[in-house]
């Protein structure tokens, strides 16, 4: 749905839910087919306030970006179960054609400002817990330049979306069919491994690949900006 289609149905555009701080982060809590309660999305984003969160949430279900997957009766209010419209909280490339220079603006700042606040809270909690260790959490952020043709690109980002499927799977339920696939791609991946750093990276903090792993599967955000060097 296009933005102009939107606004004649009265759903809510792709823009004005990921240019909004508070409707970013709750569809970034249900991101990977998540059905969340109120009280569960209000424990998740604990520093927004629970009417600014309440507001919100209302606005992205009238909207037409959180569909109500069950209801129960909870000390005599009812509590709603939200899981996430995806296609309605995306940008596909019909509607990226639509916006202007400062709707791409505003969606870029929004987006980096929630990049940056998912890092100052993941700092804080490390300050007040086990001490902060980025290679011990597997955090880390990085840029890198290749050279590549429009097809090369397409090719890439296409593998990556596949791999990305791959351990995504892990987390639907299809462990077996998920854990032999990601096998064969280990093998695939040993066999064509440059340990170096490669040409025209820029890292300034990565993962320790090394790190002993506590094997609980815990939730996690990859974030991918990609875009021309200019």
């Amino acid at each position: 749905m296009g933005e102009s289609r939107a606004k004649a149905t009265g759903a809510m555009s792709a823009t004005e839910v990921l240019s909004h701080p508070v409707r970013l982060r709750v569809v970034q809590a249900l991101l990977g087919g998540r059905s969340l309660t109120t009280a569960e999305l209000r424990d998740e984003l604990g520093d927004v306030a629970p009417a600014t969160l309440y507001r919100q949430i209302a606005a992205l279900a009238a909207g037409g970006v959180l569909t109500v997957v069950a209801e129960q009766q909870v000390r005599g209010a009812t509590e709603r179960t939200y899981a996430l419209v995806e296609e309605a909280a995306s940008v596909d490339a019909e509607r990226a054609r639509e916006l202007s220079v400062d709707d791409h603006r505003r969606l870029f700042a929004t987006f980096v400002a929630g990049l940056l606040a998912d890092y100052d809270r993941y700092l804080d909690s490390g300050s007040q817990a086990d001490g902060l260790d980025l290679a011990r959490d597997l955090v880390g952020y990085r840029q890198r330049a290749l050279m590549l043709t429009d097809d090369e690109l397409v090719a890439m980002l296409r593998e990556f979306s596949e791999v990305i499927g791959r351990y995504d799977a892990l987390a639907g339920g299809d462990e077996a069919a998920a854990a032999a696939d990601l096998r064969a791609a280990d093998g695939e991946t040993e066999a064509k491994r440059d340990d170096g750093r490669g040409a025209g990276e820029a890292m300034t903090a990565a993962p320790d690949a090394e790190a002993a792993g506590t094997g609980i599967r815990t939730r996690r955000y990859l974030s991918t900006i990609v875009m021309p060097a200019r």
